[in-house]
């Protein structure tokens, strides 16, 4: 019987890390391809939707207007806040403004006043952001709309978290970057079904034949996530990897904040095409059984005094390939730090995963912040 186990503990583990290497050979392949760079000069719509996010619009507008670019402009989406935002406007006389007041909208989320920033920007490619992100640069905006060429309707960008000095800021850290290794590379391997809609750069035509049903309607998450799922394909998507087009918001400081907010991102995975979440899900279950296998087979060896053979040799080698991939991962996309200790991190990266994915099942949100 234990045999039988190990030899599904190898297949699992070999799984896993092929499945990592697969995606991290699609996204460098990419990323070294000689593309001809444009500079981009098309008129840009930034679209950016605030509730009570005063504070950081301060800090966000300036960096906005520092942008070395010919032609754009800023659409702000009040969606019902009372902390003063109306009055911001003022400093910026060229800023399109749009208040939503509270009680125009009830239940219906982040869509609803990203629709109303869409249906008011006056440019064809709109790039959305979100209150608490500071672009990477002054080139944040050449950089993302530069992919828009030979077809590309989409540009998905990459949004690392600026993430306190703990236990909480590490995994908060290592699972994005498990987050953008495969978003992105699924989009570069031609089947996009996500992005971060702090970072992500649209045809406004494209934007504009996407219908919201009600079930989706009907959850405060998937502004970001559902579009792809509607809009996306092989060939109308790609990625920005240049870190000069990354845009950077500040993590959750706490683990109830955190829990609070990936169960509200959760909630849209109930809604993905059937392809994305056996693929997303099954390399999720992999893992998680190869934990509890190499957790009860130790606990069985050390009762017994006597550990299979092969154990410890499959340990240490999925713990080095393991971490071998995270190092390639933090080099080409800079996102994780930690990647030293990726087994431990990646432990509970899988039970955190699990376990809130399974109450998001169960626990719906209402609001969008």
């Amino acid at each position: 019987m234990v045999s039988i186990l190990i030899v599904i503990l190898i297949l699992l583990c070999c799984y896993v890390i092929i499945y990592q290497l697969w995606l991290l050979a699609v996204i460098n392949r990419d990323i070294q391809t000689i593309r001809l760079v444009r500079t981009s000069s098309r008129p840009v719509s930034i679209v950016v939707c605030a509730s009570n996010e005063l504070e950081n619009l301060k800090v966000l507008m300036p960096l906005l207007l520092q942008q070395k670019y010919p032609s754009f402009e800023i659409v702000l989406v009040d969606d019902g806040s009372d902390d003063g935002t109306a009055t911001l406007i003022q400093q910026y006389p060229d800023l399109t403004y749009v208040r939503i007041p509270p009680e125009e909208k009830v239940g219906l989320g982040k869509k609803y006043a990203l629709q109303k920033g869409i249906d008011a920007a006056k440019n064809e490619i709109i790039l959305l952001t979100d209150a608490d992100c500071r672009p990477a640069s002054v080139y944040w905006l050449t950089e993302m709309t530069n992919p828009l060429q030979d077809g590309k309707d989409i540009v998905l960008g990459i949004s690392p978290y600026r993430t306190p000095h703990s236990l909480l800021g590490a995994l908060v850290a290592y699972e994005t970057a498990q987050t953008a290794l495969q978003y992105t590379g699924y989009a570069i391997a031609g089947m996009p079904y996500m992005s971060v809609g702090r970072n992500v750069c649209y045809r406004k035509t494209l934007l504009q034949t996407k219908r919201w049903n009600a079930q989706e309607l009907n959850i405060a998450s998937g502004d970001d996530d559902l579009m792809i799922q509607s809009l996306a394909n092989g060939q109308n998507t790609t990625v920005c990897f240049s870190p000069s087009g990354y845009t950077h918001s500040k993590s959750a400081v706490t683990f109830r904040e955190w829990f609070r907010q990936k169960l509200r991102h959760y909630e849209s995975g109930a809604l993905y095409q059937s392809k994305h979440q056996w693929l997303l899900g099954s390399v999720l279950i992999a893992r998680t059984i190869a934990y509890l296998l190499f957790i009860c087979i130790g606990i069985a060896g050390l009762i017994s005094g006597d550990f299979p053979s092969l154990f410890w040799p499959v340990f240490g080698g999925y713990t080095l390939l393991l971490t071998i991939t995270q190092g390639l991962l933090h080099n080409i996309l800079s996102l994780n730090k930690c990647w030293p200790l990726a087994l431990f991190f990646d432990f509970l990266y899988c039970i955190f995963t699990v376990v809130l994915g399974l109450l998001s099942r169960y626990k719906s949100t209402v609001n969008w912040k």
